[in-house]
């Protein structure tokens, strides 16, 4: 529509569509109305082009953006949210198209009683891809991940940890099902996540050149900074003897996965296990909460800091495996 704002000559241009962030608004530095109304032609013409996916930022696909993301080595914690995406998109679904698509599989997602983390875990990857083909790859010209909402997650924290006698039972649980089956590496895996509060990901990844007794110094981090975790020496043996860890971490979670449900813990996530490093940690009345967070690597202390009603060293107290069975064999 053409119009004047109030005490002015000028006239002006503006459009409306759903695709666009916000209306079209611009001057078309006239008084007269016909030159306006050429412009008016002239935006309505590239809208037309737009729509039919011959201009910038209309024939990029998502999967380009996500390819091109995923080619840069982003953290590996990223690479299970990728895959739990893909389901929705497909080579057709183009970038601006993304939030329609993402919004639809959230609704389908919280159908099918998905937890609110959960799912926005899964939108947070498509934003990621939309907020880095419009800031560093030119690929929209518009930040589409505006239009990606996320889910209130008010209330939903959970904080699940185990006490010694519970990971006994769920390590113990953890046996051959034939004579080819090695369990060994799945249970130094095990112990490692519980006796350093390392990700599954840094644990799987440890080599021996990253074993620096009496740390293991992890390079590869989910904020991007290394850093040094202290190794209790109960399993010093696994750093001298067992790295790499030959386990795979779909090995991993299948054992993790047999084994709560034999010991009815099948609430407990791998996860919990560096929830449950960092109760124990806590226990000791001269742990530190700064202490904690650089072992856990945590980039700040709001995240640390659900953790201080249990607070009660960088070194790890005396005792802290008492109690814990670490025979792997």
């Amino acid at each position: 529509m053409l119009y004047r704002r109030k005490g002015s000559k000028i006239w002006r241009v503006r459009i409306k569509r759903n695709y666009l962030e916000r209306p079209i608004d611009r001057s078309a530095r006239t008084e007269k109305k016909s030159e306006a109304a050429k412009l008016e032609r002239q935006i309505l013409t590239e809208l037309e082009q737009y729509e039919k996916g011959q201009v910038y930022g209309r024939k990029y696909k998502f999967n380009e953006a996500l390819v091109r993301w995923v080619n840069s080595n982003p953290p590996d914690s990223w690479l299970p949210k990728i895959e739990q995406i893909m389901p929705y998109f497909d080579d057709s679904v183009l970038l601006v198209d993304a939030p329609k698509v993402a919004n639809k599989m959230k609704s389908e997602l919280i159908k099918q009683d998905l937890k609110p983390t959960t799912i926005n875990r899964r939108l947070a990857v498509i934003r990621r891809v939309l907020n880095l083909a419009f800031d560093e790859y030119d690929m929209i010209d518009q930040p589409l991940s505006r239009k990606i909402k996320l889910l209130s997650e008010k209330g939903t924290a959970r904080q699940v940890y185990l006490t010694r006698e519970q990971f006994n039972a769920i390590f113990a649980a953890i046996k051959p099902e034939r004579k080819t089956a090695n369990t060994v590496h799945t249970k130094a895996g095990l112990l490692l996540l519980v006796f350093t509060g390392m990700r599954k990901s840094e644990a799987l990844r440890a080599t021996p050149d990253d074993w620096r007794p009496p740390n293991l110094i992890v390079k590869k981090t989910k904020n991007g900074k290394p850093r040094a975790v202290p190794v209790d020496p109960v399993v010093h043996f696994i750093c001298d003897t067992m790295l790499p860890i030959d386990c795979t971490a779909g090995q991993l979670r299948y054992w993790w996965e047999k084994a709560r449900k034999q010991t009815n813990m099948e609430h407990v996530t791998m996860h919990d296990l560096r929830h449950t490093f960092a109760s124990w940690y806590a226990d000791d009345p001269q742990s530190t909460l700064l202490q904690l967070r650089d072992m856990l690597g945590h980039s700040n202390f709001s995240v640390t800091s659900k953790y201080t009603h249990l607070m009660s060293g960088s070194e790890l107290p005396d005792g802290f495996a008492d109690g814990i069975d670490t025979t792997v064999h």
